[in-house]
């Protein structure tokens, strides 16, 4: 099969496509023949060990291939087609529709994975495409997942930076359909797309950037999906006791997260814990209508290096989406 394969850290050209061994399932997995997959913030992160702070590069390189990447071939998401079940598995059969996220461990931007049949895999909806289907898992379980720890609900305010990435999109729309009171921070070009996803308001971070924003009504909850300002800078944004939603964590957050000498603000981080109910969850909000994945651009698999350029600029909006070669 073909797969986008990488054999050190390093810039985009590091990737190419290669032929590498077609896997089987084992029991208690399937093969899904992936139609589709992405290009994440976090495939760039880990693919350029471009990270928040350096102290985290032992932990990186511990987790991920101290020398060069231990699993060469990239990808966290992926939207497709059961190709054969492995013994013990009753729960799937072949040519259903699945969504899947292989997280940490890769492996989906390739025309083939062997995944558990009880990891976190889901039927597709019925309205999503392949391409769309393929951009859930990523941004929606990681904006689910701080959104819930901060104690979302009806009637809150909730301020989100980087609204125009595949997380920030996929928070507006949550946080909307929650009930919340919602503000996009974003580029004024995505503003529109905002107020389509749910936003109520959007601001431009270049014109009043949040460090020096004043407003009558303060937030009960501040989500930073990006990394771009931290909780020092915009604590005077927050309810008394608000939160600091951090999905790229500084090592100082990282410290406030434990100290008691915030008041009753706190900070919250940490890595997304992806459940199957919680990518369910989210299927179930896509079918009904209320979770739609804003996508930029799509490549074709064979121009993944050209995929991860983009996404490395940090300008994409929503999710860029790879297709496989049939």
């Amino acid at each position: 099969m073909l797969a986008a394969t990488y054999r050190c850290y390093g810039p985009p050209s590091v990737l190419s496509i290669s032929e590498v061994p077609t896997p089987s399932p084992g029991r208690g997995e399937v093969l899904i023949r992936v139609r589709a997959s992405t290009v994440s913030s976090g495939d760039v992160r880990v693919r350029s060990l471009d990270l928040p702070s350096p102290v985290f590069m032992p932990i990186v390189r511990l987790v991920f291939g101290v020398r060069g990447p231990r699993n060469p071939i990239p990808g966290a998401e992926l939207s497709g087609v059961i190709e054969a079940v492995g013994d013990g598995v009753d729960e799937w059969n072949v040519g259903d529709l699945v969504i899947a996220s292989t997280s940490a461990k890769g492996r989906a931007n390739a025309q083939f994975v062997a995944f558990p049949a009880d990891g976190v895999i889901v039927r597709k909806p019925d309205n999503l495409g392949f391409e769309e289907a393929a951009c859930l898992p990523f941004g929606g379980l990681a904006a689910n997942y701080f959104l819930q720890r901060g104690g979302l609900r009806a009637g809150q305010r909730v301020l989100i930076n980087g609204a125009s990435g595949s997380l920030g999109t996929h928070a507006v729309q949550l946080a909307h359909h929650a009930g919340a009171h919602v503000t996009a921070v974003c580029t004024p070009k995505n503003h529109a797309l905002m107020r389509e996803l749910g936003a109520d308001e959007a601001i431009d971070y270049q014109a009043t950037p949040l460090e020096s924003l004043h407003v009558e009504r303060k937030y009960d909850i501040l989500f930073e999906t990006v990394g771009k300002v931290a909780f020092a800078q915009t604590r005077h944004l927050l309810a008394e006791d608000g939160r600091f939603l951090a999905a790229v964590m500084t090592l100082t957050e990282m410290r406030q997260t434990i100290t008691t000498r915030l008041g009753r603000q706190r900070v919250i981080g940490g890595v997304t814990a992806e459940q199957r109910a919680d990518l369910q969850h989210l299927a179930d909000l896509s079918a009904a209508g209320h979770l739609t994945p804003p996508i930029d651009r799509v490549y074709p698999l064979e121009e993944i290096a050209a995929a991860h350029a983009h996404a490395q600029t940090g300008h994409k909006v929503g999710h860029i989406v790879l297709v496989m070669p049939a």
